[in-house]
């Protein structure tokens, strides 16, 4: 299964529904996202190879079946998570807008452990 998730060849549609479980992944930290929070998800496949100058005029694509797409979508939401608590835990503190302090997670590590 491991190699399903790293070299998955998805149709444009699969993307898009991949691409859609990010938010339950930024739902997960408790988070949610509203008109101008400015969360952006991209997604894109390269296990298809398309020769730019082809040798035959019909091009053969492997996608993923639909049975096992699962995975990768729970993959995705586990990513996003975790993806948004490393950069909470491992940033900076640093001073936003009219001086107020933003506080990286780091600061509390003794509280948390």
């Amino acid at each position: 299964m491991q190699t399903l998730i790293k070299k998955g060849p998805m149709a444009s549609r699969q993307l898009t529904g991949i691409l859609k479980r990010t938010q339950s992944g930024i739902a997960r930290t408790g988070a949610y996202t509203g008109n101008g929070s400015g969360e952006i998800a991209i997604g894109f496949s390269t296990a298809n190879r398309i020769n730019h100058y082809p040798e035959d005029p019909i091009v053969n694509k492997k996608v993923l079946h639909e049975d096992f797409i699962d995975i990768v979508f729970l993959a995705t939401v586990q990513a996003t998570e975790e993806s948004i608590m490393n950069s909470m835990f491992y940033s900076d503190s640093t001073n936003g807008r009219d001086g107020e302090k933003i506080y990286s997670l780091s600061d509390f590590k003794d509280i948390i452990e």
